[in-house]
């Protein structure tokens, strides 16, 4: 699974120990904060995110579209 650049850097800039916002790391142990945004963040990029490349279609209709034509 590929994660947004933006993600990534937005986790990398909240993400030292000192810091009091953002999400943090406590030991190197990702917060359970982020992981739950995370997850929100990738069910939206992969199933309500319409692309113009895919026929006005989500990454995951198009995918079930593909793999009903292929059956």
């Amino acid at each position: 699974m590929i994660l947004g650049v933006a993600v990534v850097a937005v986790f990398v800039a909240h993400g030292t120990e000192d810091t009091s916002r953002g999400y943090g790391c406590q030991g190197g142990v990702v917060n359970e904060r982020f992981k739950a945004d995370l997850d929100a963040y990738i069910t939206h990029w992969n199933t309500t995110r319409r692309q113009v490349k895919l026929k006005g279609l989500t990454p995951a209709e198009y995918r079930d579209q593909a793999l009903q034509e292929a059956a």
